[in-house]
């Protein structure tokens, strides 16, 4: 990879397990291939793995000189290429007997550090996953709006709330996405903790606890994009700087965070989830200082499903612009056709073309723990177009296509595009033509408000419809 003569405008890492070689060829392959074509709004692209090695298998024999040729694999690759950084400073290898969070934060940690050197210049930060495709020229259309309105810092991703007491140690309660859980009712999720193991009465006392600890958003697993103003802001947090340095020692002490060690679950970092703590490190580094979050909401970023799928897992279309839970190993069989590769493929062919977004994100202000909606009319045009109330119009459509199809057969569903999917999951998530409605398009302030009316009206009235028992018979044939 040629070295950028300026400041890019955007310092993107991958995270990525170690031994992940031919994920990074695949990706190499097809979305940097296509991102490439950026034009001049230059992206410095880098896969991220840790320096120090976890053994995968205390005990087993040849395991150091398998770590060794593992080691050596690496650097060959990384010198080959130009776009691998190895962090010197970050475990790597959870997963196999190891708390699999402390790798990923000390790595997501060591390359933002390491990108703010690199890239002092840069204009915006970002991580995401090797399970993740994203659409890198629909990514950087969505930046440069969101930097021609300067609200500057801004936080970029498929945002949630997560809360948790000072000091980090213990007790992560995740409080719900700001799509599918009312933000009103942001209790709506069940606490998140890395105590598989507890008793219902334990948790409801988390769950009371943890209501009153400081609430902040995190960007969830496909895509976390920072301001550079933000990105230096945060890491450059005396809090979060103190809070890795014990992190760490814990991380060592505890044998890589090995699982089997009675402090792993405990410590600062091993009681935490790799999107969690970034909520915390918000909540305790920001201060007085107004956040603006800019939220991509489950239309541009979603799970991967070969079908419309159930909650967030739906398969891709053109409004897609990071999709995650790529899970399928690229030399497996996968996706809707069965094929090598296929469900990488499926999101690949579906979305390199697209050049720019639909509609902008929704913002909210986050200042001392608090959320505010910003540019209302914008949410209200979405919900109107996407929202819960129109999606379970949509679910009833859907079930009356189902009922049709399985009276015509398997070929006719095929044909149809509705092949598997949980209808009753649905609402919440976002628009997607596999569950029947269309991708919505944001024109300007004026079309929004005039199709906001419409579009509210319409469903008024097929409220009326469905109560009246007249919906499913006038969808039924």
């Amino acid at each position: 990879m040629t070295e950028l003569r300026q400041a890019p405008f955007l310092a993107l890492g991958m995270i990525c397990s170690p031994d992940g070689f031919q994920r990074r060829v695949q990706v190499r392959t097809t979305m940097l291939l296509v991102g490439q074509s950026a034009g001049d709004s230059l992206v410095a692209f880098r896969f991220v793995v840790g320096g120090e090695l976890l053994r995968p298998h205390a005990g087993r024999a040849g395991e150091m000189e398998e770590m060794g040729r593992l080691q050596r694999q690496i650097e060959s690759e990384a010198a080959a290429h130009g776009d691998l950084v190895i962090l010197p400073n970050a475990i790597d290898g959870g997963g196999r007997g190891h708390n699999k969070q402390c790798a990923c934060i000390e790595k997501l940690h060591a390359w933002y550090q390491h990108a703010l050197r690199a890239w002092p210049a840069a204009s915006w930060y970002g991580k995401t996953e090797d399970d993740t495709y994203v659409n890198i020229r629909a990514l950087l259309f969505d930046l440069r709006r969101l930097a021609r309105r300067d609200r500057s810092p801004v936080y970029y991703g498929l945002m949630a709330v997560c809360s948790t007491f000072h000091g980090g140690v213990g007790r992560s309660c995740w409080k719900g996405d700001f799509e599918s859980c009312p933000f009103s009712q942001l209790n709506c999720w069940e606490p998140y903790t890395s105590q598989r193991r507890i008793d219902p009465e334990a948790r409801r006392q988390m769950y009371r606890a943890c209501g009153h600890a400081p609430m902040g958003p995190l960007a969830t697993g496909p895509l976390d994009v920072q301001s550079s103003d933000l990105a230096r802001k945060l890491w450059g947090c005396e809090y979060l700087r103190d809070f890795m340095v014990v992190g760490r020692e814990w991380n060592r002490r505890t044998g890589g965070c090995n699982m089997s060690h009675p402090n792993t679950s405990t410590s600062a970092i091993g009681s935490k989830t790799c999107d969690c703590v970034m909520a915390h490190w918000l909540a305790e580094c920001m201060g007085s200082t107004s956040l603006t979050v800019a939220d991509m909401g489950w239309t541009k970023a979603h799970h991967y499903a070969a079908h419309p799928g159930g909650g967030g897992w739906v398969s891709p279309s053109a409004a897609s612009v990071a999709v995650h839970f790529l899970k399928a190993l690229p030399q497996e069989r996968s996706g809707p056709t069965n094929s090598v590769g296929g469900e990488w493929m499926h999101v690949h062919n579906t979305i390199a073309a697209v050049n720019e977004t639909r509609f902008p994100p929704l913002l909210w202000s986050y200042r001392r723990h608090r959320f505010t909606k910003l540019e209302p009319a914008v949410h209200a045009w979405y919900h109107a177009m996407c929202g819960k109330d129109v999606v379970s119009t949509a679910r009833l459509h859907a079930r009356a296509n189902q009922r049709r199809t399985s009276r015509q057969g398997a070929e006719a569903a095929r044909r149809t595009g509705l092949v598997g999917g949980n209808p009753s999951s649905w609402p919440g998530y976002g628009c997607h033509p596999q569950r029947f409605l269309p991708l919505p398009v944001y024109v300007n302030a004026e079309q929004a408000a005039a199709q906001t009316a419409v579009k509210q009206k319409l469903l008024a009235r097929k409220k009326l419809l469905v109560k009246g028992g007249r919906f499913q018979r006038l969808h039924a044939g």
